[in-house]
């Protein structure tokens, strides 16, 4: 995947409402989303794949309303996988 811009990411997080955690957000800076490297990061943990920018929106509308937590704190929650 290519990597997004400051501009993108600001975009991104205006879009969601929330700021995007600083180690996730230098991630996507650096390769928006990708595949986990499989001999650094456990295939026991069934993530294989990390949303790039742009996907965590859309993600975030697809599971609008069925995640099971305080409404307040839903609202602060993002999708990386």
């Amino acid at each position: 995947m290519r990597p997004v811009s400051e501009s993108e990411l600001t975009r991104v997080e205006h879009s969601l409402g929330v700021s995007i955690p600083n180690g996730y957000r230098a991630f996507l800076q650096a390769t928006d989303g990708g595949r986990p490297v499989e001999d650094t990061f456990s295939p026991k943990i069934g993530v294989t794949n990390f949303l790039g920018a742009r996907e965590i929106v859309k993600e975030r509308a697809r599971l609008r309303g069925r995640i099971p937590c305080p409404g307040h704190q839903r609202s602060k929650l993002i999708p990386i996988s």
